[in-house]
């Protein structure tokens, strides 16, 4: 093979390594933007329960379960941050 026609093939596979790396990268953010988006959606539901009226027993629970869903929420992006760092350190 010529030198040439290494030189293209060795750009082109290092080009593929690259934008697979992107997408690779892009693919793994789209789990934390949908618990960064759930989390967001959660706190504005806590707000207006802690601000509603009436309700009695159920409105409680239901704060109490949306206090819980957040802390789960939480926890869940914090371990996808541990397991991207770890992806990272390879």
């Amino acid at each position: 093979m010529r030198r040439g026609n290494v030189v293209r093939l060795a750009g082109a596979a290092l080009l593929a390594v690259v934008l697979a790396g992107i997408g690779l990268h892009e693919a793994s953010a789209e789990p934390e933007r949908r618990l960064q988006t759930a989390l967001r959606l959660l706190n504005e539901a806590r707000e207006e329960l802690r601000g509603a009226r009436g309700g009695g027993d159920h409105r409680e629970q239901a704060l109490d379960f949306t206090v819980r869903a957040v802390r789960q929420v939480e926890q869940a992006m914090e371990r996808e941050d541990r397991h991207e760092e770890h992806r990272d350190r390879r």
